[in-house]
């Protein structure tokens, strides 16, 4: 019965990752059109107004269903791992992540007067995996102690910090003088010139979701390094899910000639975190010898 709940939420973890990917790849075709209606509607007073912004907002979706990719495969590892062993820790990681996203996505969705963004998209994997977590917390029994940190695993460890602040940085400041470097390079990508006062509204918009999945993904990454810093697994984690979201964002970026994206986003987020991550692995397979 236990074993058959874990695997369920195995499957539940890898199904919201799929939806990423289609997401990614999909974003604007009709199988959301119902979504794209009612962010018209509530961003512009006109269902239609996404289509007249040309590649500038399936590039967006690529951004946001690799992320959403990435946090539900690291989610997979922590369920099928330490939750599958009754380990306290990685339910509450799990739960931490899941009311992050919920609570900073929503709470952008209703500034940006987009609340059919909560009850159509942020409701389901509340509930469906919410519930799940709720049924496993009884056999999530285990409370081992928290492992001691090389130095590199530390480092590890804040960079993975760093990046889950920076994601709650972008979910509320992506529309703010802030980020106006990263405004100017889409606008010569997509626009030749300064992005148009609709792709701001877009860009202010749809980097609540993404900077709410990447904080989320990253504080599991943070909390599953500091828990369980010199097993294997963790390192799997963290590559793993980095790569199932920068191979998808990356592909999708090309696709839709979103080249600032690709050199001045993903490529340094992959050096920085795969780095350091290396550094970390090899301190871990030393001790292991």
């Amino acid at each position: 019965m236990v074993r058959d709940r874990h695997r369920w939420l195995g499957v539940t973890c890898l199904g919201f990752a799929l939806f990423g990917l289609v997401l990614a790849l999909a974003g604007m075709s009709q199988v959301f059109a119902i979504w794209h209606v009612a962010a018209g509607q509530a961003l512009w007073g006109a269902a239609d107004r996404l289509r007249t912004l040309g590649p500038f907002v399936p590039a967006t979706f690529g951004i946001l269903g690799a992320s959403i990719a990435g946090k539900w495969v690291a989610a997979y590892f922590l369920v099928r791992g330490p939750l599958a062993r009754g380990e306290r820790w990685a339910l509450d990681a799990l739960v931490a992540g899941l009311l992050l996203w919920f609570a900073l996505d929503s709470a952008m969705s209703f500034y940006h007067g987009a609340l059919f963004n909560v009850w159509m998209i942020n409701l389901a994997p509340l509930l469906l995996v919410g519930s799940q977590l709720w049924l496993a917390r009884e056999q999530a029994s285990v409370r081992a102690q928290r492992a001691s940190m090389g130095a590199r695993q530390r480092a590890l460890f804040l960079v993975c910090s760093y990046f889950s602040l920076f994601g709650v940085v972008v979910a509320i400041g992506a529309g703010s003088p802030l980020f106006a470097w990263y405004a100017d390079g889409m606008a010569d990508d997509f626009f030749a010139s300064e992005l148009p006062g609709a792709a701001k509204t877009w860009l202010a918009f749809i980097y609540a979701p993404i900077g709410a999945t990447i904080s989320a993904h990253f504080l599991m990454l943070a909390w599953a390094v500091r828990r369980a810093p010199g097993d294997r697994w963790t390192h799997h984690m963290v590559i793993v899910s980095m790569l199932a979201w920068f191979v998808p964002d990356t592909l999708t970026s090309l696709l839709h000639r979103a080249h600032f994206n690709i050199l001045w986003v993903n490529v340094p987020s992959m050096v920085a975190v795969g780095t350091v991550w290396l550094l970390a692995l090899r301190e871990v397979e030393a001790t292991a010898s």
